[in-house]
């Protein structure tokens, strides 16, 4: 794969660049070099580091309906539905959100209820739920661990200052007066 070409290295590591940059033009230009269909392959059949990045990408050409249909055309449903499954939370949760963007078309919907996504999602959702209480009771945990640890500065008594006594004033302070 050189400069522009979509081989296996050389094409689909720029085009994995642009995916935290996704500036519309490029994504456009993506999008006309027929892009989507190597994303949705790059998903299914990347390395796990790189399958994140390939769906983030993705993603975004599917915000275009020429993108959409491509994506559609090449199977990305099934292919997300597959994702579903990872081992890798960073797979899934962009699996996830790939196959939200493509069910956008009333295709995708049928394809993806009839492929088993809804249960996945659903379980997906309650490991997220799951793992977003279990990091509320850690950090809970450390904030109630710290502060027995290392108990808040006291902080510095506040003095009282003797009222200011003036020439004219008598020798008592007008506080001593009754």
């Amino acid at each position: 794969g050189g400069r522009g070409g979509r081989g296996r290295s050389g094409g689909s590591e720029r085009g994995m660049v642009i995916a935290n940059d996704a500036h519309p033009k490029r994504v456009h230009a993506l999008i006309e070099a027929k892009y989507p269909s190597t994303l949705v392959a790059k998903a299914a059949n990347e390395n796990v580091t790189l399958q994140p990045l390939a769906l983030r990408l993705l993603v975004q050409c599917l915000r275009d309906e020429v993108g959409l249909e491509e994506a559609l055309a090449n199977n990305a449903v099934e292919t997300c539905i597959t994702l579903l499954a990872s081992f890798d939370t960073s797979v899934k949760r962009e699996a996830a959100s790939a196959l939200g963007m493509l069910c956008f078309a009333e295709a995708a919907k049928v394809t993806a209820i009839k492929g088993g996504a809804v249960p996945q999602l659903v379980d997906l959702m309650r490991d997220r739920e799951v793992s977003e209480r279990a990091r509320g009771r850690r950090a809970r945990s450390r904030r109630r661990s710290r502060s027995l640890s290392h108990p808040p500065p006291v902080p510095p008594r506040v003095r009282a200052r003797p009222p200011i006594l003036h020439s004219s004033a008598c020798a008592s302070p007008r506080w001593a007066r009754s």
